[in-house]
């Protein structure tokens, strides 16, 4: 593994969430127009990148690590000031997941986005525009009948409860009352983001073998062989939920792992509440 340019890469999303975050607590992400310093980063990123593909091609798992990896489509999906890079990058990417190099809704995404560019509809309804009564709506779909049996092939979330989860964060960050610090902050999460902790928190939510009840949250008991899952998990909730104190437990002898969820008043009674535990 090439760790210094995964490192870079890591660097490259992180600047790029950072000014995005920024710019929606200034309340200037939504305004008409593309703003400067976000157009500045993606200038710079799109020629590096670029640069990078150049010299790597596809930079996958096994050259930059999953994270690594997923940065990269981060990093290519912004840039839209530079479509031939983006329809150069489809082609990589196919032949990536081909190889299982990448994931697939990396190239739903990125194949999504090059056809909105060029005005044509989209395959896998990952791409929004602004809709006429306010919020977000999918850019038109080609035969929209089949389109979730696609995004589960891709590992997408279904379209409608995608759309109305885009549709609150939009809400979440235009609105005026600051967010109580048990909010959960889905704006910390891009898109492809928010959908693969959407899919792990689903699995999760129905594979634990037992849960027991603590003073300050809930531990809950899986098969070892989903130890990667809780991991990647806790990855994405932790930024989104920074309230959440995870505990990961590992029993020896290949015996389960426990998760304990834990953190300030009032988090067990959220979690009881997203979890729907009465």
């Amino acid at each position: 593994m090439n760790d210094v340019l995964r490192g870079e890469l890591l660097d490259m999303e992180r600047i790029d969430r950072e000014v995005r975050a920024d710019l929606v607590a200034r309340d200037e992400l939504y305004q008409p127009g593309y703003h400067p310093e976000m157009e500045a980063v993606h200038r710079r990123h799109n020629a590096r990148i670029g640069a990078i593909i150049d010299a790597y091609g596809w930079p996958g798992r096994t050259l930059v690590g999953e994270d690594g990896c997923r940065a990269a489509g981060f990093i290519v999906q912004h840039a839209i000031l530079d479509p031939k890079l983006q329809r150069r990058c489809v082609g990589l990417l196919a032949d990536a997941v081909a190889r299982d190099e990448a994931e697939p809704f990396m190239l739903a995404l990125l194949t999504d986005r090059v056809l909105m560019q060029e005005g044509k509809p989209q395959v896998y309804g990952t791409q929004y525009v602004g809709a006429e009564g306010g919020g977000v709506e999918p850019w038109p779909i080609a035969e929209p009948e089949t389109v979730d049996d696609r995004r589960r092939a891709a590992r997408l979330t279904p379209l409608a409860e995608n759309t109305a989860r885009l549709n609150a964060q939009q809400s979440q960050e235009t609105a005026s009352p600051q967010p109580s610090p048990l909010a959960c902050d889905l704006s910390a999460l891009d898109v492809t983001e928010r959908d693969r902790r959407q899919i792990l928190a689903e699995r999760l939510h129905v594979a634990p073998q037992d849960m027991r009840d603590l003073s300050d949250g809930y531990a809950f008991r899986y098969p070892a062989d989903l130890c990667l899952a809780v991991a990647e998990f806790i990855a994405l909730e932790r930024r989104c939920c920074p309230f959440f104190r995870f505990v990961l437990e590992l029993e020896p002898d290949g015996g389960p792992l426990w998760l304990r969820l834990t953190g300030l008043p009032g988090v067990k009674a959220f979690i009881r509440s997203e979890l729907g535990l009465g």
